[in-house]
């Protein structure tokens, strides 16, 4: 049986409260990964395997309100990112396959109104 041996690592703020706390196998990261304000709050959590992020990652701004929650598959952005207004609200919506823009882009204004749409399909622009 192998034995899997996982290290955890920190950075310090000047404080000394942690910055950022990630495991690490093989000198890659895997399993989770935390940033932190210098008040403890978390302001990012991504989990990893063998180096690659994967599933939702969840992103918070300072005030601890959600500033976007980004979906992985092997390592490349995959299936719908969502990002917030401070306040709440809807900011923008991104569908990826496999690393590249495919499918609806919408932008929303701070009162939930749809500004912009456009399509993509493999990356590229297609024509409105």
């Amino acid at each position: 049986m192998l034995d899997i041996i996982v290290e955890e690592k920190c950075l310090y703020y000047a404080s000394g409260a942690v910055q950022y706390r990630a495991s690490y196998k093989d000198g890659r990261l895997h399993g989770a990964s935390y940033a932190y304000t210098e008040e403890g709050m978390v302001l990012a959590y991504t989990q990893f395997i063998e180096g690659k992020p994967t599933g939702v990652a969840k992103l918070w701004y300072a005030c601890g309100a959600l500033y976007a929650q980004k979906q992985y598959a092997d390592g490349l952005l995959h299936g719908m990112q969502e990002f917030f207004y401070e306040e709440g609200g809807m900011k923008t919506l991104l569908a990826y396959k496999q690393g590249k823009l495919h499918g609806v882009v919408q932008l929303f204004t701070k009162e939930g109104k749809l500004q912009h749409s456009c399509l993509f399909v493999e990356g590229v622009l297609q024509d409105a």
